[in-house]
């Protein structure tokens, strides 16, 4: 029979190798066996709190740290519809008179805005989107343009919503909800913003714009900004003489700015019932370009840049003949 000669390193090596594997099992079987232990645990903790009677909740409960310090109160009313992330559906807004001061040297604007309301049911609040806009005056009026008083106003910023909390109940009927507020043109492509271009001096120009889809209109200015509220917008833009300004609708007038005689203020015609994210504007020193069917009807009055305008003369020709 032949001897099986086996060396001494292997022989450490195989012992190690088995001490090693007897410690896996080991510690394998030490883990199975805790994790069996707290499954039966919580089956016996499930089991009990079935039989039992469910807690009781407080009557007044906590809210969360932000909440109260946006609301200025540490207990839930009765009544909180910024709670919920939809908008009541009991205060529908008609029509927004919406004037908007954008001014390109300091990057910020200046607007107001009068919301005419039908309230269906009663109620004590008023919730619109706002959003990065500093509210500096609030005001709640009847048809009688009578002037509510207002107990508070805030911010809740987990729904992006300004909450306006009357002193009493208002009764259904039309009410009209003023804002005063201003904001800022940069730091992002979205909402109200300001946006340049490179004109043939290499000079930069810059114009404010908009961009509302799908929920940046509230960067704009406070408004309902959900989809299932449509409402007439009419628009009212402030200008200096170098720029224009556009919006949704054909201009109406355009006269000199009754706050500062050295700007204008372009109004627009007010405009069929739409979604807050499908109103637009632009003021920039962008020029017109149109063209004028064979009936006489003016057709496809572009905003040009001024220094590209050459190039759009064969397309202005053409749209013409469609």
């Amino acid at each position: 029979m032949a001897k099986l000669l086996v060396s001494q390193p292997s022989c450490i090596f195989a012992v190690i190798i088995f001490v090693l594997l007897v410690f896996s099992v080991g510690l394998l079987v030490f883990v199975l066996k805790g994790q069996l232990h707290h499954e039966n645990s919580m089956e016996r903790v499930a089991v009990h709190t079935e039989g039992s009677t469910p807690p009781v909740p407080s009557p007044e409960t906590a809210l969360p740290d932000n909440q109260a310090d946006a609301a200025g109160h540490t207990s839930q009313p009765e009544e909180t519809p910024w709670l919920d992330f939809r908008l009541p559906k009991s205060v529908i807004p008609v029509h927004y008179d919406l004037l908007l001061y954008p001014d390109l040297d300091t990057d910020t604007f200046l607007g107001s805005v009068n919301i005419s309301l039908n309230v269906t049911a009663a109620t004590k609040h008023f919730v619109v989107h706002a959003y990065r806009l500093s509210i500096r005056q609030v005001r709640v009026s009847d048809i009688r343009q009578k002037t509510l008083v207002v107990e508070k106003h805030f911010v809740y910023s987990p729904h992006e919503y300004f909450v306006v909390t009357m002193e009493e109940k208002v009764k259904p009927g039309p009410y009209e909800l003023k804002f005063e507020f201003s904001g800022t043109l940069n730091g992002t492509i979205i909402g109200f913003y300001e946006s340049r271009y490179k004109n043939s001096k290499n000079e930069t120009r810059y114009l404010a714009t908009s961009k509302f889809q799908p929920t940046y209109a509230r960067r704009a200015f406070p408004c309902f900004d959900e989809p299932s509220f449509k409402s007439t917008f009419s628009v009212a833009l402030v200008h200096d003489e170098g720029h224009v300004a556009l919006s949704n609708m054909p201009g109406k007038a355009t006269e000199p700015y009754s706050d500062d005689s050295r700007f204008f203020v372009t109004r627009f015609q007010k405009s069929v019932p739409m979604v807050t994210y499908l109103v637009c504007f632009i003021v920039s020193d962008f020029q017109f370009l149109g063209t004028t069917t064979s009936s006489g009807k003016q057709k496809n009055r572009d905003l040009i840049n001024m220094y590209r305008i050459g190039r759009c003369y064969f397309a202005r020709q053409a749209a013409a003949l469609l």
